[in-house]
């Protein structure tokens, strides 16, 4: 099978993630960086026509063309390519709930764009569910880590001294409108005297960021190895994820911390428990759990001091948290699933 994949590889992460799993699948994948395309030129003509000219110098007659979420292809653009390859299966695999600071399933303009693609694939499935009641045929494919770029890696001293802390947390400061509820959160941890660090980006003006985490900021991103040294340097990995009220909605920060064999402690997310082995509400933290949840701001509190005092409950957790991952979430795994949906199920979307 021929796959040309299309989505944003100067992060490092999931785009790359999914070029390297496609390779072990395919002997014939391409890929063109569009979202770099578009950071370079602008959302313009310019850049559209670029698009289509580093796609036809790939000389890949594809079966299977898989776009991650898409914004940076016009429609004009994306019926080019639909003539271009009038064989050819187009896949969207979207990973958020927001088109800019919209829900996916209110935005009037990305809902009519996504009924262009054969298939439409969402890793939340809360957001997966919001988008059929919108009228998008959607299905549900779930996020991963990459067991090369995300797993346990060798550390001396030194590093454990600078990525250590007993409690981590990895992901931007200052889209408060996405992130409700990062900085208060991480904001009273840090009140509450724990031994705190910050690691990601930070998006807004730093006097916008509380004293208490200004402080404790790392003043560094973490992607990778990195974020895998933080992970297995910290005694909890705290997670807070952007809609609790969504199913399935954790972040791909849980899959990769996890990989990585750290402990992590996120908000439950309804059916999580049907994904992980979790501890449900007022009930004890036991050792056969792959991640920790906490259900309120005071159950958070609670569960940091009890898993600081029990350190030897939070290097068994996650181990079996890595195990977890290995054996059915990393994206080895999701793209044969991936092909194994597009082979066997419908070839087109329905249409409203």
């Amino acid at each position: 099978m021929k796959i040309l994949l299309l989505g944003s590889f100067s992060d490092q992460q999931t785009g790359i993630y999914l070029l390297d799993s496609l390779k072990k699948i395919s002997s014939d994948v391409a890929a063109v960086d569009i979202r770099k395309i578009v950071m370079d030129i602008g959302a313009n003509e310019k850049s559209q026509e670029t698009i289509i000219n580093e796609i036809k110098d790939m000389k890949i007659n594809p079966d299977v063309v898989l776009v991650l979420k898409g914004l940076e292809i016009m429609p004009k653009t994306f019926t080019i390519l639909k003539s271009l390859f009038p064989k050819a299966i187009f896949v969207n695999w979207m990973f958020d709930k927001f088109i800019g600071e919209t829900p996916a399933w209110k935005n009037k303009n990305y809902l009519e764009y996504a009924k262009m693609y054969d298939r439409f694939f969402c890793s939340l499935k809360g957001v997966c569910e919001k988008l059929i009641q919108a009228g998008l045929y959607t299905e549900h494919l779930p996020e991963a880590a990459h067991q090369d770029y995300n797993g346990a890696t060798y550390l001396n001293y030194y590093q454990q001294d600078k990525y250590g802390a007993d409690i981590s947390f990895i992901g931007s400061l200052g889209y408060t409108s996405l992130h409700p509820n990062r900085i208060p959160i991480l904001k009273k941890v840090a009140q509450e005297g724990f031994d705190l660090k910050v690691w990601g980006d930070v998006v807004t003006d730093w006097k916008m960021i509380p004293r208490e985490i200004r402080r404790i900021h790392a003043q560094d991103f973490a992607v990778n190895e990195r974020h895998s040294k933080v992970a297995q340097c910290s005694i909890i990995n705290l997670g807070i994820d952007q809609d609790p009220t969504l199913a399935q909605s954790q972040s791909a920060r849980m899959y990769r911390v996890m990989c990585a064999g750290g402990l992590y402690l996120t908000t439950y997310c309804p059916e999580l428990e049907d994904v992980f082995k979790i501890n449900k509400k007022d009930e004890p933290i036991l050792d056969d759990q792959e991640l920790v949840v906490y259900y309120d701001i005071p159950d958070l509190i609670d569960k940091l001091d009890y898993l600081l005092e029990h350190e030897e409950l939070c290097k068994k957790i996650g181990k079996n948290g890595r195990e977890a991952i290995l054996e059915a979430h990393t994206f080895d795994i999701r793209v044969k699933e991936l092909m194994e949906m597009i082979k066997n199920g419908k070839t087109k979307r329905k249409r409203n």
